[in-house]
């Protein structure tokens, strides 16, 4: 009996040191990619940050699958820019239907900003004046990131 109880106490301390090791670990940046316009606005106002709306079809358009795959998905992307911009997620799926408020929205963002190809990324200021457009292009999500920190830098 008292080597179960032995056991079940060591388990249970062995147990809650993995829990205290795993909250201390440095969690690694990422992006919070908003949906919401005007809540994404709000907030880049409050944070002094400048808008990247993204203009994607993410379930049909290739190119804007390999932006999303070898730059926004990479950790070095996220470590270099998600403390720089607020991030609003534009999409224009096909094998799924929007909210109808969102499908609005997103129509309207693109016909403001003119955006007539897939994936474009457009910096915008907080006055939501556009910066400048970025196109994807390759050499991964160091160099996608410092085209994007250029250009806010260039502003």
């Amino acid at each position: 009996m008292k080597n179960r109880w032995f056991i079940f106490l060591f388990a249970t301390m062995a147990f809650s040191l993995n829990i205290y090791a795993t909250d201390s670990e440095p969690k690694p940046a990422q992006i919070e990619w908003f949906t919401n316009y005007d809540e994404a606005l709000e907030y880049s106002k409050v944070t002094n940050k400048p808008l990247i709306l993204l203009f994607t079809g993410s379930d049909w358009c290739s190119w804007c699958q390999k932006l999303d795959r070898e730059v926004l998905q990479q950790s070095e992307f996220a470590e270099m820019c998600a403390d720089k911009f607020v991030f609003v997620m534009v999409d224009f799926p096909h094998s799924h239907d929007l909210p109808p408020a969102q499908e609005h929205q997103n129509l309207g963002l693109k016909n403001m900003y003119g955006v007539r190809g897939f994936p474009k990324m457009v910096i915008v200021d907080e006055k939501q004046q556009k910066v400048v457009y970025i196109n994807y292009r390759r050499g991964g999500p160091k160099k996608h990131a410092e085209r994007l920190l250029n250009a806010l830098n260039d502003k």
